[in-house]
């Protein structure tokens, strides 16, 4: 059973978390102005700039939402290939907004819809080599500019901070 103190050191920490949390958020539109400073690589300028080129100005404004093609990035570098329904599910959005997002990165070249061999219906979307390349000079960018952030840290305080929110995300996880 928790003591009446160590509920209000709860109360008193989720309260701080919370505070966090909202700061991280206001803080939203400065962390992307950070990490879209003069120093872009050139293979993020062309992959940003092949995207948008030939679109509409509604479509070029969907194209330049570079987070979400990011992550779409990202989950497709690190599950290699994957249904449209487990991209979404990943994501977190309708199926139709995750077509819509591939359509897009088919259409640059920075992925491919691919058959399934065990079921004609089923289509599985990949990156191509210049999606893993774009990925990787997105990485390697987005990694220079956090380790920017983190330098008022100690390297012990770094992991430390990767420790605990890594347990913090594994706790915030739907039990099985």
């Amino acid at each position: 059973m928790v003591s009446m103190e160590e509920n209000h050191d709860l109360e008193q920490i989720t309260g701080e978390m919370i505070g966090i949390a909202m700061e991280f958020y206001r803080l939203g539109p400065r962390l992307k102005a950070m990490l879209a400073r003069n120093n872009v690589p050139p293979e993020i300028t062309a992959g940003i700039t092949r995207m948008t080129e030939g679109h509409t100005l509604r479509e070029t404004h969907r194209a330049q939402d570079h987070e979400m093609y990011y992550r779409v990035g990202s989950i497709l570098r690190r599950r290699e290939v994957m249904t449209m329904t487990q991209l979404s599910e990943a994501l977190v959005i309708p199926q139709s907004t995750a077509t819509r997002l591939v359509d897009s990165l088919v259409e640059t070249g920075f992925a491919e819809r691919l058959a399934d061999p065990g079921d004609r219906r089923v289509v599985r979307v990949a990156l191509t080599n210049a999606g893993e390349q774009l990925m990787s000079a997105f990485d390697t960018y987005v990694g220079r500019r956090l380790a920017e952030s983190l330098r008022e840290l100690s390297p012990a305080e770094q992991s430390t901070l990767v420790r605990l929110l890594r347990k913090v995300l594994r706790a915030m996880e739907p039990s099985p």
